[in-house]
């Protein structure tokens, strides 16, 4: 599955934008100093009340004495990481899904190549803790193994208590509930920067001019729509609509993000460089 969700076009393309985030970020980016966070490179000799999990077991076999590793601050903060896994991700086609995944993979990525830890929360999974530029690749399979998206909105209570720092990012569907919205309001203070990504599928976007039987995903009564006379009225509508859901995101504090998801299994660079274009990357 992993070629199919992440093919090489995907990396090439992640490897771009870290390459042209690291030219945006020269001159501002801070050093890593001795601290109390996270194991670094450096190695020293075991000392009392250093704790065992820092033990260098290799160095340690290597020099015949305990070795640990220094400690640094991590540089990069800590990003919440939200994704949505209720059922309109994914209504009749997995591209809104397989979008979320890949953009999903690119933040953590960029992320943790810049000392950031990630907590990422998804649906009913156990919310997953990566650190460390050496983890990127752990969270492949994590985002590969993904139940299908299935259920209702779900808020995640983020249980622990926000670090100074903390950013939070939600990547969702622009189907958020006023009540949802509700509930984020009270969760966003705590977080330093908010940002809410809402992927759009093509044909919500612009559905067929023809008569629509339509069958809300996440439950609920169906409905006809005739789009071959009233095309323009549902144009105005779906703005209108659009408008007020960044309107509703930004006043539960988050910055509102729309970003367009194709075809899936011809898009896993295009979506990279859309979320990048439009400040969601």
């Amino acid at each position: 599955m992993s070629a199919a969700l992440f093919p090489p076009e995907f990396f090439v393309e992640l490897a771009r934008q870290g390459a042209r985030q690291k030219m945006g970020m020269m001159g501002e980016r801070p050093e890593a100093r001795r601290g109390d966070q996270v194991p670094g490179f450096e190695r020293r000799r075991w000392q009392t009340g250093d704790r065992r999990r820092h033990v260098d077991w290799r160095a340690t076999a290597r020099l015949g004495y305990p070795v640990v590793r220094s400690l640094e601050r991590e540089r990069g903060g800590h990003l919440c990481l939200v994704l949505d896994r209720s059922a309109s991700m994914a209504p009749q086609n997995p591209n809104r899904d397989v979008a979320q995944r890949r953009l999903g993979l690119a933040l953590a990525w960029l992320a943790l190549e810049e000392g950031a830890r990630i907590s990422i929360f998804a649906g009913d999974a156990q919310v997953a803790q990566f650190s460390g530029w050496s983890r990127r690749a752990a969270v492949i399979p994590f985002l590969e193994n993904l139940s299908a998206p299935a259920g209702t909105d779900v808020v995640h209570s983020l249980k622990h208590r926000p670090e100074a720092g903390s950013a939070l990012h939600v990547i969702s569907d622009p189907w958020c509930s006023a009540e949802t919205l509700q509930t984020w309001s009270l969760l966003t203070p705590g977080f330093q920067q908010c940002l809410w990504t809402s992927l759009i599928l093509p044909e919500e976007n612009a559905p067929p001019k023809q008569s629509l039987a339509l069958q809300p995903a996440e439950g609920g009564p169906s409905m006809q729509v005739n789009l071959i006379e009233d095309y323009a009225h549902f144009q105005n509508s779906w703005e209108v609509f659009r408008q007020a859901q960044r309107e509703g995101l930004t006043a539960a504090g988050f910055h509102p993000v729309e970003v367009l998801c194709k075809k899936a299994e011809l898009d896993a660079a295009g979506i990279l460089r859309r979320a990048a274009r439009h400040g969601a990357l």
